[in-house]
């Protein structure tokens, strides 16, 4: 039996458009989506309604409130599908751990600096969650959703562009797939029944 996830990346928020350093982009839990990410939002909606993506039976979103806007604002759009939402918190963002303290005008070489002098290891990357650890999670969620909603097809989860582009990589999917993945974009993969869990990225393919 297979089993269809469908990993959705959030709409623009303010603190996806504040001129920050990159390592400070979607650190606030709390950011509202702009005017712009409601747009997108809404045009994602009309797409999943217009493209014959499965009515979804489960949804799932990181605990940034982006994520939880981006999945009601779509999902308004797909009138027969569930309104359930459930918070799931290894769809969360990357975390930035120490450097997330550092001045909002601070520039990537100043951040460099100040964590030197504070003992930050930038280089190893240790105040930062590495990538193979986000990826390890989002894999983790995937193999376990892949069980408790084995043959559904709508099942969507909604989270920032850097945990599902760090899973794709992971994925070894196409460079084309996570270079063009931007706000409001979804990605579908598919679980066969038959995967075992060490199995599991060898097994599961894009749609």
């Amino acid at each position: 039996m297979t089993t269809q996830i469908h990993l959705v990346t959030t709409a623009e928020a303010y603190c996806h458009t504040l001129d920050w350093p990159q390592f400070f982009r979607g650190l606030s839990e709390g950011a509202d989506l702009t005017p712009n990410g409601l747009a997108q939002a809404k045009l994602l909606g009309e797409f999943i309604a217009d493209n014959d993506f499965p009515e979804a039976t489960g949804i799932y979103v990181a605990p940034e409130t982006r994520a939880r806007d981006t999945a009601i604002t779509a999902f308004d759009q797909v009138p027969e599908s569930t309104k359930t939402i459930e918070i799931e918190r290894a769809l969360r963002d990357r975390s930035y751990g120490d450097l997330a303290k550092f001045p909002k005008k601070t520039t990537p070489l100043q951040v460099a600096k100040d964590a030197q002098l504070t003992g930050i290891d930038v280089v190893t990357g240790s105040c930062i969650e590495q990538e193979t650890f986000v990826a390890d999670r989002m894999i983790g969620l995937l193999n376990r959703l892949g069980k408790e909603r084995e043959g559904e097809l709508g099942v969507y989860c909604f989270s920032d562009i850097e945990p599902v582009a760090c899973l794709l990589r992971a994925l070894k999917a196409n460079d084309k797939d996570i270079s063009d993945l931007g706000h409001a974009q979804i990605v579908s993969l598919q679980i066969d029944d038959d995967s075992r869990e060490q199995d599991f990225v060898r097994s599961i393919s894009t749609c």
